[in-house]
């Protein structure tokens, strides 16, 4: 069933899929209610099931640490939180936890609350 509604680009209705299925209609809300509960295929209109678009896959927290630390070292003042986030293109939680991280390890510093500079 999945797959008949990731072959559909713009979405496939219940009733559809109850002639393409042979399934009875109750069977196949149940299946769909399953796979909307595991994420697997969502509901851009009422009564319509598509499959989840793909994302871009997440980078590792390393990769955000290294990403943060160049950013903030190229800054001679200082940079803010948000800051960083416009120029990275990171998710700010991702930002605050690699400038935690950062600062446990000595190699940036809090110039005043929210304002960041390298050690």
């Amino acid at each position: 069933m999945e797959k008949i509604i990731l072959k559909t680009p713009k979405g496939i209705t219940t009733a559809e899929l109850v002639i393409k299925t042979g399934l009875d209609a109750a069977r196949v809300r149940y299946f769909i209610a399953q796979l909307r509960k595991q994420k697997r295929i969502e509901t851009p209109k009422r009564g319509l099931y598509a499959g989840v678009k793909s994302t871009t896959g997440r980078t590792s927290r390393l990769a955000d640490m290294e990403t943060v630390l160049k950013i903030i070292n190229r800054s001679r003042k200082g940079i803010t939180t948000s800051m960083v986030a416009e120029k990275s293109g990171l998710d700010v939680p991702a930002i605050r936890y690699a400038i935690t991280r950062l600062k446990g390890k000595g190699k940036i510093k809090a110039i005043s609350r929210g304002l960041y500079k390298k050690v």
